[in-house]
């Protein structure tokens, strides 16, 4: 009997080609099953990876919100209670303990309230002496003039109303002003201490408005007459005839790129929705008089500039409005809350 009688299907026969065609599909067949396989593996140690990189930015997320949330409570205890507010932020290692290191903390200002800070470095305390030492001798005052150095280091807080506060840190800001320009004009350390602490007084008079008998500039120059070891400064120096007017920060100030066409290219506004803005200008004989206007046009060099002057104009009215806003919550809590009748507590 045949294996075709039996019922089992012919051998079929092939060549020697053949054969070896077969044997090579085969050997690629599991080739591709093997490369499968490992590609499989991959796929799961990379989807392994994934997870794990995830995780760890969840992690490190978390961590990031948890500086946020300790930084923010640090800034509100210091606005609140500048002590107490170092000393947290100190102890949750945020600031270092040394007076360089809340210096750089205090003079990057981040939401930090300008009176907080002023209040701060007035104190009389040893450690917060060093504190104001280092804040202004991390200022560079090279190249300017009293005025304009006076105008970058008032900007990073708000002066202190004691006078001894006051004079403490003018004989500072003197003995750094001097430092940074030993071929300057003021080369003497009381010279500038009595320039810079006038100078004080002629911005009160100005933008003070309980002061009724406002200091003129011919007063001011007398009352600095022979301050130099006897000798008079140059008027120059003194009048600062470059200076036409300043406009002091306000909340309710706004800026904005002027759209008139006949205005002079690069120009911006800042105004005032709410009245007439506190600043002060040079009249026709020089005299410093109060400003009555509610906006002020300015002209920057270029576009870019003035992009630049708009963003930190902003920038400086929002660092107001965001510690403002913050008192003024605490004040509507704390009123609300001595309104109310509560019970005693057992």
């Amino acid at each position: 009997m045949t294996n075709t009688d039996a019922g089992y299907p012919e051998r079929v026969s092939r060549s020697e080609e053949e054969e070896k065609l077969l044997k090579e599909i085969r050997e690629e067949k599991e080739r591709l099953w093997l490369e499968i396989q490992e590609l499989r593996r991959q796929i799961i140690d990379v989807d392994n990876e994934l997870a794990a990189l995830d995780e760890s930015n969840d992690e490190d997320m978390r961590a990031e919100k948890e500086n946020q949330r300790v930084h923010r409570t640090g800034r509100n205890k210091f606005n609140d209670n500048p002590k107490e507010g170092i000393k947290f932020l100190q102890q949750q290692g945020k600031i270092g303990q040394s007076a360089e290191d809340v210096a750089k903390y205090l003079l990057k200002g981040e939401f930090l309230n300008k009176r907080a800070i002023g209040d701060y470095l007035g104190e009389g305390k040893e450690f917060n002496i060093d504190v104001l030492k280092k804040f202004i001798g991390l200022q560079d005052f090279t190249g300017k003039n009293i005025v304009g150095a006076l105008r970058v280091f008032l900007a990073s807080f708000h002066l202190p109303g004691e006078a001894q506060k006051i004079d403490r840190m003018m004989q500072f800001f003197a003995n750094r002003y001097v430092e940074c320009n030993p071929s300057g004009t003021l080369v003497n350390t009381d010279t500038c201490y009595i320039l810079a602490y006038s100078t004080i007084m002629l911005n009160t008079s100005l933008h003070n408005p309980s002061v009724k008998d406002k200091l003129t500039i011919e007063k001011f120059i007398s009352m600095n007459r022979g301050i130099d070891g006897g000798k008079d400064l140059p008027p120059d120096l003194l009048t600062d005839e470059e200076l036409i007017g300043t406009i002091p920060l306000q909340l309710d100030l706004k800026v904005r790129p002027v759209e008139d066409p006949k205005a002079p290219p690069n120009c911006f506004e800042i105004y005032s929705e709410t009245g007439v803005i506190k600043a002060w200008k040079k009249d026709s004989d020089k005299r410093a008089v109060p400003g009555n206007h509610d906006s002020y046009r300015l002209q920057a060099p270029s576009e870019d500039e003035q992009k630049e002057w708009i963003l930190a104009i902003n920038d400086a009215i929002s660092t107001l409005n965001e510690n403002d806003s913050v008192q003024q919550r605490k004040k509507r809590i704390l009123s609300a809350v001595k309104g109310l009748d509560l019970p005693g507590m057992e």
